[in-house]
This record gives C-alpha cells, sequence and structure tokens, in this order.
C-alpha cells in the first residue's frame, strides 16, 4: 500500500476515496458511484457554490485496514449485493472563500463505503439500467450490445460493482507511529522536566564550591563531588520517573479524546437493541431484509433532501416545508447511528420513526462551524413490494406502463402521465425535522 489512493486503481474502494474530492469540489462525474450517488454529490457541489466555497477533501491511507475490511453481506437476493467495506484514512479538509482559506481540520477517520454488485452477471439482462454516457434508460443486455440511444457499448465491469453510499467516522485511536509522535516528546519533556532541577542545583554547586570564599581544600573537593554527584545520579530517577509520566500524560491525552468521543455518543446508548428489533419487524415482510440497508438509504435521503434547493421537489419526499436554516449547510456526516424509536404497520404501510445522529457543517456569516444534530425522520413503504437493492430515484421503472424516467425531473411518468407514489416502489420522507441544534 502507497501513501495514497488512486483513481486508476483495480479497486473499487480506493478509485472513490481518491475521485471525492474533485467530484464534491469540482462536479467531476464520479464513474465508481451509482447514478443516485452522484446526484447527491452534484447536489453538494451545487450548494457549495451557492455559498461562494470551494472545499478541499484529501483522504490519505493511514494506520489499520489501510487494504481494506469487509464487514460481511448486509443484503442479498441472488442476483446483487449490498457489502459494507471500511479502510482508515487521514481526513484533511479545507474550505476557501474565494481565495481565503476559512476553515482547516485533519481528522483520523474510518471511511465506510457500500459496494453494490451483482452475483448473477447472466440473469441481469433484462434489468434496467441508466446508460453512463447519454443518461437514456435501458436494458442492461442492451448496454452489453450497445446502448439503443447513443450506441456506445459496455462491459459487465464498468456496470458493476458501483459505490452506492458512503461516510466517514472519526476514529480516535492510533497507530503506534502516531502514539510514538504523541509519546516520544512527552516522555522526552518529562525527563527533561524531572533532570533539571537535580542538573541546576549540580551547576549552582559547582560554581559555589569554586568561587565561596573561607573554604579549605577537603571542603572544595567535598562540595564537588556532592554536585558532581548531582548531576550524574540525578539521571537515574530523572530516566525512571520521566517516561513513566510521559506514559501517564500520554494515556490521559488518548483517554481525553476516547471520553469527549464517547461523550458526544452517550445519547445513542439507547439505541443499542434496536437493530434486532427493527430487522424482526421487517423480516415480517421481507426475509432478507437489513438493518445497514435500511440506515444507508435513511442517511442518502437526508443529505439529498438537505442540499436540495427545493425539497419538495424532491420525488420521495411528502412532508412539510424544510427549516430554512438547512440552506447553510454544506456537509453532512453520519455519526454511524440510526436509532429505531417505534415501528407501525398500518394499511399495508411499514411506517418506521428514527432519530438520525448527524455532524453537520454550516456556512454563516463567513464561517465554517460543525454542529452535532439529531433529525427526526419518519419513513413509510409499501410492504407488498419487495426490497428492490438495486432502485434508483434516477431511473424510477413506472409500475402502470414499465417506462423508465429519471424521478428527479419528473413527478409524473413521462410515458403515460400518470403519477406515482414512491412508497408504492421504495422507501418514502413523511417527516424530517430536526430535533435539536
Amino acid at each position: 500500500m502507497g501513501n495514497e489512493w488512486r483513481k486508476d486503481s483495480d479497486v473499487i474502494f480506493e478509485r472513490f476515496a481518491a475521485g471525492i474530492d474533485d467530484a464534491v469540489s469540482k462536479g467531476e462525474e464520479l464513474k465508481c458511484a451509482d447514478r443516485d450517488l452522484q446526484y447527491g454529490i452534484r447536489l453538494q457541489n451545487e450548494r457549495l457554490k451557492k455559498h461562494g466555497l470551494w472545499l478541499r477533501y484529501n483522504l490519505t491511507p493511514r494506520g489499520y485496514f489501510t487494504e481494506g475490511l469487509s464487514l460481511g453481506s448486509m443484503w442479498n437476493d441472488g442476483r446483487y449485493v449490498n457489502r459494507m467495506e471500511c479502510r482508515s484514512c487521514l481526513k484533511d479538509e479545507m474550505y476557501y472563500e474565494g481565495q481565503r482559506a476559512i476553515f482547516h481540520k485533519k481528522q483520523n477517520a474510518k471511511l465506510y463505503q457500500t459496494v453494490t454488485d451483482t452475483t448473477a452477471p447472466n440473469d441481469i439482462a433484462d434489468d434496467e439500467y441508466i446508460c453512463p454516457d447519454c443518461g437514456a434508460p435501458t436494458k442492461v443486455g442492451n448496454l452489453l450490445n450497445g446502448c439503443p440511444s447513443c450506441g456506445n457499448r459496455f462491459k459487465m465491469s464498468e456496470l458493476y460493482p458501483k459505490i452506492s453510499n458512503y461516510y466517514f467516522y472519526p476514529d480516535v485511536g492510533g497507530t503506534r507511529s502516531e502514539l510514538a509522535k504523541v509519546a516520544v516528546p512527552t516522555i522526552l519533556i518529562t525527563t527533561a522536566a524531572v533532570y533539571t532541577p537535580m542538573f541546576l542545583l549540580g551547576i549552582l554547586g559547582l560554581i559555589g564550591s569554586a568561587i565561596l570564599p573561607n573554604q579549605n581544600t577537603y571542603q572544595a573537593m567535598q562540595s564537588m563531588s556532592t554536585s558532581v554527584g548531582l548531576l550524574i545520579w540525578g539521571l537515574f530517577p530523572a530516566l525512571f520517573m520521566g517516561p513513566v509520566i510521559g506514559w501517564i500524560i500520554t494515556s490521559v491525552i488518548y483517554m481525553t479524546r476516547l471520553g469527549k468521543f464517547a461523550a458526544q455518543r452517550i445519547p445513542m446508548a439507547k439505541y443499542l437493541g434496536c437493530q434486532k428489533q427493527f430487522e424482526d419487524f421487517m423480516k415480517q415482510f421481507s426475509p432478507e431484509f437489513s438493518y445497514e440497508f435500511f440506515a444507508g438509504k435513511t442517511v442518502s435521503m437526508i443529505k439529498m433532501l438537505i442540499f436540495a434547493e427545493n425539497p419538495a421537489e424532491m420525488p420521495f419526499y411528502n412532508g412539510p416545508a424544510l427549516d430554512p436554516a438547512l440552506l447553510n449547510i454544506v456537509d453532512v456526516t453520519s455519526m454511524g447511528a440510526v436509532g429505531i424509536d417505534r415501528m407501525e404497520f398500518v394499511n399495508g404501510y411499514a411506517v418506521i420513526y428514527s432519530d438520525v445522529y448527524l455532524e453537520n457543517t454550516y456556512h454563516e456569516n463567513g464561517r465554517i462551524r460543525r454542529v452535532n444534530e439529531v433529525f427526526e425522520v419518519v419513513m413509510r413503504k409499501n410492504v407488498s413490494r419487495p426490497v428492490n437493492m438495486r432502485f434508483m430515484i434516477t431511473a424510477i421503472h413506472c409500475p402502470t406502463c414499465g417506462g423508465s424516467f429519471d424521478a428527479t425531473k419528473n413527478r409524473t411518468c413521462p410515458y403515460c402521465g400518470n403519477a406515482y407514489r414512491m412508497e408504492d416502489v421504495d422507501w418514502s420522507v413523511e417527516v424530517m425535522r430536526r430535533k435539536s441544534r
């Protein structure tokens, strides 16, 4: 593993990690991401532009898991599979307003990515897909043989796998080298601090033995011997006590970091165990349902709603107008918790009430600030429809006529004119409001 991730890597995780900076800051297309994730990143880029900001988002591998850690399959329907992968990195952010840097932060983090792949490439030829070049809806088989709209042909490896979600999580631990960067100077300083008083006493004793009057030779030699003893033997307690005190201080520094991190997440503790309860509830309707899949989708939808200039136009949102202050958010980071408050089954729909913990970055009055916030979100889904792991709002399959279209541009089917209810094909958001700030 080198000291950077490459856009031309054979590993999709690395291609995404290397390309997310230019995608967010410059609006460049990130082809290893699926259409919905590209759409969400584009919304964030547009928000940054409206605020006159430019964000540098430099990620470099560090510490443990630089080669990747697979966290297992989140959901598998026999044809498609989602898996979550994690790698540790140094997240270096720099916000610019024009040419002026207004915020800079380096943070150790873990980067999580959801990889959507196909388990049966030969069985998905008739599945809908959006042409990566021209954006026309068509079938996978057509893209392999030549897109009907633009004529371009693709390999299956260019269609799958795709990154369908990502988020960062703080890494409060440290590698041996990072620990050494704190411990070594601390130990040197404490060792010097312990030895310095004895060193000064020894030097003063030597000076005194040389200049004090009324001393015979024996007294002068005795005084000098005592001073030299302080200089030499004082090293031993310093070399013992200095490292001990240094390690204690280093431990306190790391424990303080861990304590601050834990204190921020104490409110989330009440949701321990909600994952199993939620899956038990949903598996009544979809046996292979996954909490991780739902949580990732929830955070993804929240980010789209926050970055959308007019959330009412988002096809999956049926709620009231959002707080205008959300227009000042320029970045959204999941804190790794989607807590389930309540679950209901109402007239054929699953209704999920959840608290979503986010770290939001605001740009207000020329300043960047980070705020930990909790959003109350109510989601609804028709449970008679199986979970569609490859569902994308940018490629809706009309339930009336079967036509495919981009729901971010059309609230009704452009082919048959019929309106559709997002909750009848996937999850919709009924309520999204900020509970705390």
